[in-house]
């Protein structure tokens, strides 16, 4: 479709308000188009809201004069979608979906509330050293984590940096990033994209770009950061890109002698014509700036907040007709990147099993002083990579009115839906439908905030106990968990404690053998924290008494019985969902090679098989540690036993004719 033929006119472009209105056409049944937030040239960026979980995003629409030309339509189509698939790094961007409708362009992103470093440059002034240590590493992690996905960036510069109210840095604009194992016939021979301000010189002329091309930008910012002022300027394009070819940089430390000579060496190394002469790889460069100070983001760094979304925060959204979905699905959520939707899975019925014995009573006693024998292998989100690929499992049926179908659990009728129902292998507790809080807006968050809809579903109140599993390893003839190192008689020894020690696969076993499931992280997040959004189960304040955490203060010098800590239970009354033991969930993660390398210290030989999310903390935890919180989440390996990883069940609400 042509320019005229959109608009029936000759020669006149689409102005703003023309394009939000198509771009409200396009999308306005899940986003509502709020207003022009910037951009121009090659592309106009809209703030929009998701119509069921509220949250802000950015939508960048092509140009209008550039969607005519095939070749950069589907570069913008190729390369958003090389971004959408640099998921599970909190310094990057998250990419919500890409979509063409009547010749419109668009991409759906993150809105990062703050301001890019650009703006905050020119209002504040130079950064001090301290400052640009932090940017420079924070910035280097997001590099490390695309070069790792084979992606060079192509473009770093401060106006693609963008820093959040909480003085989060957020790597931008991959739109002309490019996946170095992809030929792209899109890239003609010598062809050079990028600022030329920022250059490195073999992108000045032409040659192979590599995963050194973004750390001499880099370079260039932290320059400019620390002076500012750029390293090569000139009246011309010319100019400058004969200063990046031919001139040494000169050294920051000689212009400011305030700034430190180690620091002002990292620029220059940074800096080097030839490409083998800078850093190795991303993290080279955050291992040497982490030996010349830390990389703590300094207090006083924080932005000044332009856009004020509070306007739009007390306005209800418009109700279109063609909205009318009441259920979250995994691509309609602007608070998430790309989603793997989990398949469903079908949990074949067990065998007819005897009740589970009855708890014991909490040995308090038993505890003995000293601290935790096995060592904190998980802590501090030393390993977090807010990786975006949370399970979705919406196979539950909902309750009506009177003419609704009736909801039975394990084959029994119910004439309404039993807060509490018992299986005979153990208490299932209702987590009712409804919208609840997921993520968290702070700085340490590997999920943003959301608020999402489930449907009724069941799970267990306390985690599997030893004497539980052990029904099953009978029954089915399952191997037995190994006992952990801090006690060799654990398994039989201690029938009222957590199972350690097993799979996702022993965990998935079970599930389908007593006729439950794994929890999507989800329906975990949910039954922890309640429809409000607690930090923990039993509301924000960090454990004092509520979880079995690091130390001999709670009474358990390991792990405590499932049923301990009724002081802490969530608002639908589940216990032990922070410490004790992490939980498994059937959350898939992509681990990084890095992750792989780590974990196999603790995983020998398993750490390259398909990943998981663990929640909620253990035993060898300290209380002030993140990874209690319920919004937290843990990589794991699926193969990986740990005797601080344990599991419960949920079951979907089933539904009959009547």
């Amino acid at each position: 479709m042509t320019i005229a033929t959109r608009y029936n006119v000759d020669t006149a472009m689409p102005n703003r308000e023309q394009t939000q209105d198509l771009l409200a056409g396009a999308i306005g049944d899940k986003y509502e188009v709020l207003e022009w937030i910037g951009g121009g040239g090659m592309a106009d960026v809209y703030l929009a809201r998701h119509r069921l979980t509220l949250g802000f995003c950015a939508v960048k629409v092509l140009s209008d004069y550039l969607a005519h030309d095939e070749a950069v339509v589907e570069r913008f189509l190729q390369e958003a979608r090389t971004a959408a698939n640099l998921e599970g790094n909190p310094n990057i961007v998250r990419i919500y979906d890409i979509g063409e409708n009547q010749g419109l362009f668009y991409l759906i992103m993150q809105y990062v509330e703050g301001e890019d470093l650009a703006t905050f440059l020119d209002r504040e002034g130079p950064l001090t050293p301290d400052e640009v240590i932090y940017v420079l590493s924070e910035v280097a992690k997001a590099l490390g984590w695309a070069h790792q996905n084979g992606v060079v960036h192509r473009d770093i510069k401060p106006a693609n940096v963008r820093m959040d109210r909480n003085g989060r840095l957020i790597v931008l604009d991959f739109g002309i990033a490019k996946a170095t194992t992809v030929p792209s016939a899109l890239t003609s021979m010598g062809e050079k994209l990028g600022t030329p301000y920022y250059m490195a010189p073999e992108q000045i002329r032409g040659e192979t770009i590599t995963f050194s091309t973004d750390l001499y930008s880099l370079g260039v910012m932290g320059f400019e950061l620390l002076l500012q002022k750029k390293p090569f300027d000139g009246e011309s394009y010319q100019a400058i890109e004969q200063g990046h070819l031919n001139n040494e940089a000169p050294d920051p430390h000689e212009i400011d002698d305030r700034i430190p000579t180690d620091l002002a060496d990292v620029i220059l190394r940074l800096l080097e014509k030839d490409p083998a002469n800078r850093y190795e790889s991303a993290k080279a460069l955050v291992d040497d700036l982490k030996r010349i100070g830390s990389a703590e983001r300094p207090a006083e760094f924080v932005p000044e907040v332009g856009l004020d979304l509070e306007q739009w925060r007390q306005k209800e959204p418009d109700s279109p007709t063609s909205f009318g979905q009441s259920q979250v699905e995994p691509e309609d959520d602007p608070s998430r990147g790309a989603t793997v939707v989990e398949p469903t899975r079908s949990a074949p019925s067990g065998p007819s099993i005897p009740a589970a014995p009855a708890m014991p009573t909490p040995d308090r006693g038993g505890g003995g002083g000293g601290s935790k024998a096995w060592p904190i292998f998980i802590g501090g989100g030393a390993l977090i990579v807010a990786a975006l690929v949370a399970a979705f499992m919406f196979t539950g049926g909902e309750t009506g009115g009177d003419d609704a179908e009736v909801p039975t659990v394990d084959g029994g009728t119910l004439q309404a839906l039993d807060e509490v129902i018992q299986t005979p292998t153990g208490n299932m507790l209702l987590v009712s439908s409804g919208s609840f809080t997921y993520g968290d807006n702070s700085p340490e968050s590997p999920n943003p905030l959301a608020r999402l809809d489930l449907p009724n579903f069941y799970i267990d109140e306390t985690e599997v106990s030893n004497a539980q599993y052990k029904q099953f390893s009978d029954a089915t003839g399952h191997a037995a968990p190994p006992n952990p190192p801090f006690d060799s008689n654990y398994f039989r020894g201690k029938p009222g404690h957590p199972v350690v020690n097993v799979t996702l696969d022993d965990a998935r076993a079970y599930a389908a053998w007593a006729g439950k499931r794994i929890p999507s992280e989800h329906q975990w997040e949910k039954a922890a924290r309640g429809p409000d959004g607690n930090i923990y189960p039993w509301g924000i304040a960090t454990p004092s008494g509520q979880a079995n955490v690091l130390g001999t203060q709670d009474g358990f010098k390991e792990t405590a019985p499932v049923n301990a800590f009724p002081a802490g239970a969530s608002p639908y009354g589940a216990q032990n969902m922070s410490g004790n033991v992490y939980e498994w969930t059937d959350a898939p993660y992509r681990a990084t090679p890095q992750e792989m390398s780590d974990r196999g210290e603790y995983c020998p030989g398993s750490a390259t098989g398909p990943w998981s999310v663990v929640k909620g903390g253990a035993a060898a935890i300290p209380a002030d540690d993140l990874d209690l919180r319920s919004y937290f989440r843990t990589p794991m390996p699926g193969g990986c036993r740990i005797p601080y990883v344990g599991f419960r069940c949920v079951k979907n609400v089933e539904t009959t004719a009547n």
